[in-house]
Parts: C-alpha cells; structure tokens; sequence
C-alpha cells in the first residue's frame, strides 16, 4: 500500500496463540526458493535457544502463503542468497519480521535437506564470479539428507548463572564430542538419534553469566518409529541432553 504521508502517531499489537518458526529462502536471479521451515524456541526471557525441524512441517497451506511472502518481498527489495522470514502459525500466518541474512537454523535445514546452502549463498550472491569461496566447484561437506533423516535439530547451550571457565581439560572434552555419535542417555525419543557439538569457545575463554557456551547439533534418521517423536518431545530431550553433557564434562 505505500508509506504514509505522515508519521503514525500510535501503534497496536495483538496477541496470537501458535507456533513460533523461522522460514529459510534461497533468492537467486531466477527466482525465490523456499528451502524449510523450523520450530523456533526461546526462553522467557526472550533468548534464541534453538531450532527443531522435519521434513512434513508445515502443512501445504502455511508453505503457500510463505511462498507468497517471498514472491512479495522479491517484487520490491533485490533480494540475493539466503535470508528468512520468522512468523506464528496458529490458525493464520503472521510475519513477525525479515532477517536479510542467513539466519541461525541454515545448519538445522541443511542437514535436513542434504544441501550445502552456505555454497549455494554465496553462488547465488555472485552468480557471474561462478560462487566465489567455492573450492573450485568442488562438492562440499557430506550432510545426510532427506532419505536419512526425518529430523533435524540444534540446541544452544547457555552458561548458568556463574562465570564459565573454558580450561585445556574441559575443551579436550568438548573436542572429543564434535563428530557425530550416538546419544549417550537413550530415551523412547532419542534412543536412534546421534548428536555432536559445535561453537566451541578457544581454551581460557570465560563466558559470562547467561552467555553462549556452545551449541548441541542433533539428528534422528528416518526409521520406522519416527512416528513417536514430535517436536516438543525432542526439544525436551534435548533441555536434559544439555545438562547431562555439562556434568559429563565436568563443568
């Protein structure tokens, strides 16, 4: 509809009951491409603490309507290479805003969809130079994809409410967890899912309370009980998970 001539002088907010997500597109020359959707959570007061995503959400109509909000942002911003779009879905749609960027969950899908999408960012960035940063055009890591994995997930971990010490101990037990392996605490959820860590902080990092230590990568291939995970079982799965690393290793 345009800007107004003047200034509004007053907003308004509502409150909407549905599930919180983030929405990742790929914008090349030829168009808008909508890679996934994730759950997104945060805490109460209001810090990103993850992402839960599979392959079969959202239904058929909310994947649409996301299309449409690309198509609309792509008629009036040049937009280039990943960037996303949070929202609400409950018994509408609602965009809550747009991150012109490759957002937090880029990891979350690409492992989901197999596809190396900060490649594909940077090609679609710079189509002309090829991609630049591509290795030569070289294939890029190995990341399951869809005939592997029904979800896909990562966790935050956030200090507590003392300083953290990142000693030469503690971050060659960090180490040892940064390839992907099974669940060391099986449950009915998790007991087929493998998981890693990744951010590490450098040895004598100090993290501040409330702060970032790390985060947690998780995966659940497709088997035949997948059926019984959903994603609030996982992420509370993986609130345990967390805590249980952090005793483990001493921390």
């Amino acid at each position: 509809r345009g800007w107004p001539e003047t200034a509004p002088t007053w907003f308004w907010q509502q409150h909407v009951q549905g599930t919180l997500a983030s929405a990742i597109f790929l914008a090349r020359e030829s168009g808008v491409e909508l890679v996934g959707s994730s759950r997104l959570y945060v805490g109460s007061d209001w810090r990103y603490q993850g992402n839960v995503a599979d392959r079969l959400w959202p239904h058929d109509t909310a994947r649409k309507t996301l299309e449409e909000v690309a198509r609309t942002l792509a008629d009036r911003i040049e937009l280039r290479g990943l960037f996303g779009v949070d929202f609400i879905l409950g018994e509408h749609l609602w965009p809550l805003e747009i991150n012109p960027r490759p957002t937090a969950s880029v990891e979350v899908l690409a492992s989901l969809y197999g596809r190396n999408l900060f490649r594909e960012h940077v090609e679609a960035c710079w189509p002309a130079a090829g991609g630049l940063a591509t290795n030569g055009g070289t294939a890029g890591p190995h990341l399951p994809g869809t005939s592997e994995l029904s979800w896909s997930a990562k966790r935050i971990v956030y200090n507590s409410a003392q300083e953290f010490l990142v000693t030469d101990d503690r971050f060659q037990q960090f180490k040892g967890l940064l390839k992907f392996q099974p669940i060391p605490y099986p449950t009915k959820t998790l007991a087929h899912g493998t998981f890693r860590l990744a951010d590490l902080p450098h040895p004598g990092t100090i993290v501040p309370p409330h702060e970032p230590i790390c985060s947690i990568l998780f995966h659940l291939p497709k088997i035949s009980t997948e059926q019984a995970a959903t994603a609030e079982a996982i992420w509370t799965e993986l609130t345990a998970l967390d805590d249980r690393i952090l005793d483990d290793t001493d921390c």
